[in-house]
This record gives structure tokens, C-alpha cells and sequence, in this order.
């Protein structure tokens, strides 16, 4: 847990920002077909009254947007107005608590989201899926009995229950592994391999791809290059905002953590915290390039 002084100085930075950023709104041009993806993980039960907050502040300014749109947006067929960017919501990993959260807030908001998930860590039960979740996900950070006692990933028939919702899910690789890391066969095999689960236990490969852990570090131009085989967008963690010049491999998010005081949420939902991600944009934008350049990205159905 952050101390408080800690948490009290993001508060207080956070509103600063925001002060000088509202000052300035009418200064501000986004670029054609602009928008920002919001990158959220778990929530418990402990966080959902800030997400609610969050959710209904975008809703009042009218900016939550659903992937289609997204995908409309980065194709240059819809068009934002005004400072406020319309904002995409995504959540990583395919917690439990992101079917709850589907059913019990999101509703009320209008929100049409994109849940990532890891098909091979959802095949794991029990004790195996705990201990799968501390190792991959957390990547050892913490232990298994570390983990809070609601945490596990859904299954098939849950991810069925969000399409129903109206959600669409998106693909985290097989086993959530820093793809960066890995030779080439296996890079396929967490790619290929999770695409195939998709096939089969919905019907469908997801348009959608999101590979483990975000930063620039974890991904490479030949894993987007796989990945383009099978998935027509990539999103990382990378912060900042999207538009028709985005690369589709290399689309930007904002992690929001709900533990933060409002208006540092605010504030990331809003680019305060862009300026740290300039050499790592760069860099993504090239990887995308490179892959688009050794591959032919096959039709998404």
C-alpha cells in the first residue's frame, strides 16, 4: 500500500495539472480520428465505486466509445469534435471480477468494452490456475497464497455471458508471456495457439490483440508481425493517443489504476502522464512498420 503522503502529493500534482489542462482546452486540436483507450486489470469489489465514478464522469461528457467505433475512428469514418477525446475501455487477463463488473456497472454507463484474455491460463483450475496466475500474470511478483481470495480467471461460458452483454474479447496469447523473451517457435505457439482456442470455443479469431504486460520492452517487430497473421489491431501500454496515423500494431493505452485518488485517474485519462512515453511511442510506431513490412497480414474474418 502507498503511504499517504505518497498518495495525498499525486492528488494534489494531479489537480494542478488538470487546472493548467482545463485553462488551456480551447488551445488544444486533437488530430483526425482521435481518441484514448483506458487499460484496467482486476477489480475488486473495494475499487468498484471509483470505476463507477470514473465510468459515469465520461458518460455525462459523452465520450465512452465501443471498439467498432474505435476501429471506425482509426479508419478515418468517424470523427471526433471538442478537447474531450471519446475514450475506449479495455480490460487485461480475464479476471472473474471483470464479468461482475460487466453485469453490475457497466450497464449503467452505456459501456461497450474489450476484454483480453490468455486461453491457456483459462484451461487451469484451482490451485494450478493460482499458481499460474502468480507466475505468469504477476510474473512472480507475488505468491500464490499472496493472491486475494476472489481471484481467478473466467472461463469459456463467462466469456460467452459478455458477448452476450454486447463485449468483445480480444487475445492476451496462450499463457501471458512477455513475448520479447521467447524464440520464435514459441512466440507462435502463444499467438497461433490462442487464436486456435478462439476458433474453437467461439467460433471466431478475435480482430483484437494485446500482448502481455504492455511496456515496449515486452514486444518486438517479429512477435507484431506473428501476431498480424491473425489479429487486425494490437494494443499495447503504452501511453498516449491514438489516431488515423496510429499504427494498427501499435495502438496506445493509459492504465488507470483505481487505487489512485480521482484526479490522478482523471488526469491519466486525459495524457498527463504522455510526456514519459515519447521515445517508447517511436519505437512501437517502428516495430509496426517492420512487421508490416516482412508480413502479409492475413483477412480478419
Amino acid at each position: 500500500m502507498r503511504a499517504p503522503l505518497t498518495t495525498s502529493l499525486r492528488g494534489l500534482v494531479a489537480s494542478a495539472w488538470l487546472a493548467g489542462w482545463s485553462l488551456t482546452a480551447a488551445l488544444r486540436r486533437p488530430p483526425r480520428g482521435a481518441f484514448r483507450v483506458l487499460l484496467l486489470h482486476d477489480v475488486p469489489f473495494s475499487e468498484r465505486p471509483m470505476l463507477d465514478r470514473l465510468l459515469a464522469r465520461l458518460a455525462d461528457d459523452d465520450r465512452l466509445i465501443s471498439p467498432e467505433q474505435a476501429e471506425a475512428y482509426l479508419e478515418g469514418r468517424e470523427i471526433g469534435t471538442g478537447a474531450k477525446l471519446p475514450v475506449l475501455v479495455t480490460f487485461d487477463d480475464g479476471f472473474a471480477s471483470n464479468l461482475e463488473v460487466a453485469e453490475t456497472i457497466l450497464p449503467a454507463h452505456g459501456v461497450q468494452a474489450l476484454f483480453f484474455v490468455c486461453p491457456g491460463l483459462m484451461a487451469a483450475h484451482g490451485d494450478d490456475q493460482r499458481r499460474q496466475i502468480a507466475s505468469q500474470i504477476f510474473a512472480g511478483r507475488r505468491r500464490p497464497e499472496e493472491l486475494s481470495g476472489h481471484i481467478r480467471l473466467m472461463g469459456w461460458p463467462e466469456l460467452q455471458r459478455l458477448q452476450q452483454l454486447g463485449h468483445t474479447i480480444g487475445s492476451h496469447t496462450l499463457h501471458h508471456c512477455q513475448l520479447s523473451a521467447l524464440d520464435t517457435a514459441t512466440v507462435r505457439i502463444e499467438i497461433e495457439g490462442a487464436a486456435n482456442a478462439f476458433r474453437e470455443h467461439l467460433g471466431v479469431v478475435p480482430k483484437w490483440f494485446a500482448y502481455p504486460f504492455g511496456n515496449i520492452e515486452s514486444i518486438n517487430a517479429e512477435a507484431l508481425m506473428i501476431a498480424s497473421r491473425h489479429h487486425a489491431y494490437c494494443r499495447s501500454g503504452v501511453r498516449g493517443v491514438n489516431d488515423v496515423a496510429t499504427h494498427r500494431l501499435g495502438l496506445l493505452a493509459e492504465h488507470i489504476d483505481l487505487s489512485a485518488p480521482e484526479s490522478f485517474q482523471h488526469a491519466a485519462v486525459e495524457g498527463a502522464l504522455d510526456f514519459r512515453y515519447r521515445a517508447a511511442r517511436t519505437r512501437l510506431a517502428q516495430f509496426g512498420m517492420q512487421a508490416t513490412q516482412g508480413s502479409s497480414p492475413l483477412q480478419v474474418a
